[in-house]
């Protein structure tokens, strides 16, 4: 498998999502219409010495096509209302929630990403909470 290398990385001060570009991963753009600017620093390295959490592309897509990265938070299609974030362990990306963890390239095509864990952590935090049937919050309605 050629997976692309692409980083994430979350500024809380801004509250801001940058997303590398995919032919050149020092230079990282943010994901609001009312932040257009780019941030270039020295790759991921830069994002770490300033505090923000770096997040990799685990080179898979949910059921809807959409880029799984570190961080997301996906909703099982298969097993009812199973919610569960994404995280590299063990050397190998996870789908892990408090009680058990699986690989996340065995559920990935069965899956929904509804959020991540620093724009919606009540998702992760909450996992009673009760999503709509098609499994997917209104994120505009996320404080």
């Amino acid at each position: 498998m050629n997976r692309k290398i692409k980083f994430r990385a979350w500024n809380s001060e801004d509250e801001v999502m940058f997303y590398s570009r995919e032919d050149d991963f020092t230079y990282m753009e943010a994901d609001r219409p009312d932040k257009k600017f780019g941030v270039i620093m020295q790759g991921a390295l830069g994002y770490i010495a300033k505090g923000y959490p770096i997040m990799q592309f685990t080179g898979l897509h949910d059921r809807n096509g959409m880029q799984i990265y570190e961080g997301d938070i996906l909703k099982y299609d298969h097993k009812a209302g199973v919610i569960r974030e994404v995280k590299f362990e063990l050397g190998c990306f996870m789908a892990c929630n408090e009680y058990t963890d699986e690989f996340l390239s065995s559920v990935n095509s069965s899956s929904v990403i509804i959020g991540d864990i620093y724009t919606t952590p009540h998702l992760i935090n909450n996992q009673a909470e009760r999503l709509p049937e098609d499994g997917v919050p209104d994120v505009t309605e996320v404080p």
